[in-house]
């Protein structure tokens, strides 16, 4: 957004733009193949003018990962109504979950690749953050298993199948293709639901 008044990017604005240039050039070149003068180049700023806004070049990474972490939590609060049948919740929550990972499919593969790179504290928070996104789906699951609707006791293991088929199906989804996001995620949680519900 313009601040009006001098013509030029606020603050968040310009921090968002670094952001989402160091996203498409961690992805695209990998971390350590990414020098911060081409960052500072795509962004046209100096490397002191993008150090203004973060501490060092991991900062940035940490930043990238943080943000998705917390963008896929908020993804899953909104599709777990409380007064909604927990299938319902399920079901709104695959296809948010599908939306999350095609807007996030560079942060995905980043933080496949690249979490290495931050240090143990970042790491945790980013770790802590998927684990938070993990025991929401868990504790929706368990409203199942509480009314004897599961066929499996391992909720851990259905969690991780949200989990894992919601983040990796970006490997071979087709925008272009027949299937839209909607179809997918009612396909998924059919297969699901027929895995695990009684």
């Amino acid at each position: 957004m313009i601040d009006k008044d001098e013509g030029k990017l606020t603050f968040a604005d310009r921090k968002e733009h670094i952001i989402r240039e160091a996203t498409e050039l961690f992805y695209r070149n990998g971390y350590d193949n990414t020098p911060i003068r081409e960052l500072s180049r795509a962004v046209e700023l100096s490397v002191a003018g993008i150090y203004y806004f973060f501490k060092d070049k991991e900062d940035i990474l940490f930043t990238i990962l943080k943000q998705s972490s917390d963008d896929l939590c908020d993804a899953i609060k909104n599709a777990l109504i409380e007064d909604d049948d927990p299938v319902t919740n399920i079901r709104r929550l695959i296809g948010n979950l599908l939306r999350h990972a095609i807007q996030h499919k560079y942060q995905l593969a980043i933080l496949n690749r690249e979490d290495n790179r931050l240090n143990a504290e970042q790491r945790k928070i980013i770790e802590d953050k998927r684990r938070d996104a993990y025991n929401l789906i868990k504790s929706e699951l368990s409203k199942l298993q509480k009314r004897g609707a599961m066929r499996t006791a391992h909720l851990s293991t259905a969690a991780f199948t949200i989990f894992s088929v919601t983040t990796w199906f970006v490997k071979w989804y087709n925008p272009e293709g027949p299937l839209a996001i909607d179809d997918i995620a009612d396909e998924m949680a059919d297969g699901l639901f027929h895995g695990i519900l009684r």
